[in-house]
């Protein structure tokens, strides 16, 4: 993107109404917020040319621009493995930097960098939609495990979005590689990311009934909920037929919300079903760390107007291979992870849940696992390290609630 073309965006965005903000009406509201945050802009981003053609389509003001119906040909003409929406080089370069070992068990990988992994995500993601905690703030809210209520904190909403993708997360990471992929997986991760922030609760985790409107975008989403919904399963059915791994994770991170599924957020749900692909492949995660919301948004209106994913592919590029490189570096830096670990560590949730819950021994829990030895001996050194540190914080990683991992710390730790 030129240094014209982009300060000519910046600047319409400060001086007009937020892009993707509510538009009032018989539309329902769509919370997209538009803040301007105090932090400096990432380093500037090597844009290709298509993506600096399109940036000047949709720098025009927004009545000069005409008005795009959602074409569901979008996602009916994409043949999976035929047709392809990243350049297929890209594609196989990124997953060449980001695939581990492909013969352990589907999510070694995500459960491998799980903690940081969830940080990461959820605190970029948050920023995305408006949250304006810092990092360091959010990572010590993760820590207290539980969103304290005051009504006087301007932060409430903002705390309960990062909670929301911590808990939307662990349970992606711990559900996707043990469930089929389909609408009950996205439904459930919009249903937990989205927990207390939309006026209809009911409107969690379903696909909606409403209209809806997107300020600032020249874009008419489709309206009807029947055909919302044979949409949405259509993209989740293609993405599951595609082979590779990145161009599913791209496909997905488009077509969700160029769908507008959801009453609100589309984006959201988006960038945590653009994982899955990933994780179920061992590739790391992508958690869209680096981009400028500005960048982001002006990436989504060139998918909402005319179909052309060009920013968002540059966008994508740039965010996955800083993923990559961070994630294969945590890799790195645990020798013990191997094939061994990754396939004990459904067994170790179980283990843990008995000694935590049931109250059963540590010696007693892996001997009733009933492994053979050098996989009980690697299990039992595996469960204590997690008993050491095993805090409130982890009760979704492994299905206990907070209250019973505070009462098993206060008890002593008994194991």
């Amino acid at each position: 993107m030129s240094v014209e073309v982009q300060r000519v965006w910046v600047l319409g965005m400060s001086a007009a109404p937020s892009v993707f903000g509510s538009r009032s009406g018989r539309h329902a509201r769509v919370f997209e917020p538009d803040p301007l945050y105090g932090t400096d802009r990432p380093r500037p981003m090597a844009w290709s040319r298509s993506a600096r053609r399109l940036s000047e389509r949709l720098v025009r003001p927004e009545l000069d621009r005409p008005i795009a119906d959602y074409d569901a040909g979008f996602v009916e003409r994409y043949i999976p493995n035929v047709s392809s929406l990243l350049p297929p080089s890209l594609a196989d370069q990124l997953h060449d930097g980001c695939r581990w070992v492909d013969t352990l068990p589907r999510g070694a990988f995500a459960r491998a960098v799980e903690e940081p992994m969830v940080l990461d995500l959820s605190w970029s993601s948050s920023r995305l939609e408006g949250v304006s905690l810092s990092r360091r703030q959010a990572q010590g809210h993760f820590s207290l495990g539980s969103l304290i209520q005051d009504p006087r904190s301007a932060h409430d909403e903002e705390v309960r979005m990062l909670l929301n993708h911590k808990r939307a997360i662990e349970y992606m990471v711990q559900a996707a590689p043990n469930q089929r992929f389909g609408l009950e997986l996205v439904l459930a991760i919009h249903d937990l990311l989205m927990e207390g922030l939309m006026p209809d609760p009911l409107d969690q985790g379903r696909v909606r009934e409403h209209e809806v409107d997107i300020n600032g975008a020249r874009f008419e989403p489709e309206q009807d909920s029947a055909r919302l919904r044979d949409l949405l399963a259509l993209i989740l059915e293609k993405t599951q037929a595609i082979r590779h791994p990145v161009e599913a994770a791209f496909f997905l991170w488009v077509q969700i919300p160029y769908l507008q599924a959801f009453g609100d957020g589309n984006k959201r749900t988006s960038r945590l079903m653009a994982n899955v692909p990933l994780l179920l492949r061992n590739c790391a995660p992508i958690t869209f760390e680096g981009i400028d919301e500005h960048d982001y948004r002006l990436a989504m209106l060139g998918v909402y107007e005319h179909q052309d994913p060009a920013i968002a592919i540059d966008l994508f590029e740039h965010t996955d291979r800083k993923s990559i490189r961070k994630y294969m570096a945590v890799l790195a830096s645990r020798p013990r992870l191997d094939a061994r670990a990754a396939q004990l560590s459904p067994v170790l949730r179980r283990v843990v849940r008995d000694v935590v819950v049931g109250r059963r021994s540590a010696a007693a829990s892996v001997a009733f696992a009933d492994l053979p030895p050098e996989d009980a001996k690697e299990l039992g050194e595996m469960l204590a390290l997690r008993l050491r540190t095993l805090a409130s914080r982890h009760s979704d990683r492994f299905d206990i609630d907070e209250a019973a991992i505070d009462s098993w710390i206060a008890a002593g730790r008994p194991q």
